[in-house]
């Protein structure tokens, strides 16, 4: 008998969670908090916005693996690979 309302307790609290989180999502979706949310979009580059590990980012501010300059002096297969977001 205590399992079987340890096991419907359970239910009804896996139950609300989804539904407090599917509510949360709605409103989110929705912009319901936007005027509450602290979040800024800024454009990307901006000058508040530091970019570190990038040594030809004077030359060429674009997010990529190489820059444009050795595109002529890399092996096509491996310029291909840098410009590649996911290389597995």
């Amino acid at each position: 008998m205590r399992m079987q309302v340890l096991r419907a307790a359970m239910k009804i609290a896996t139950t609300y969670r989804r539904l407090l989180l599917g509510v949360g999502a709605f409103f989110h979706l929705n912009g319901a908090f936007a005027a509450e949310s602290p979040a800024q979009r800024i454009p990307f580059p901006d000058p508040r916005i530091t970019v570190s590990g990038l040594g030809w980012w004077q030359e060429q501010p674009k997010l990529q693996r190489l820059p444009d300059r050795l595109k002529a002096e890399m092996p096509s297969k491996v310029w291909r690979l840098s410009q590649c977001s996911n290389s597995r």
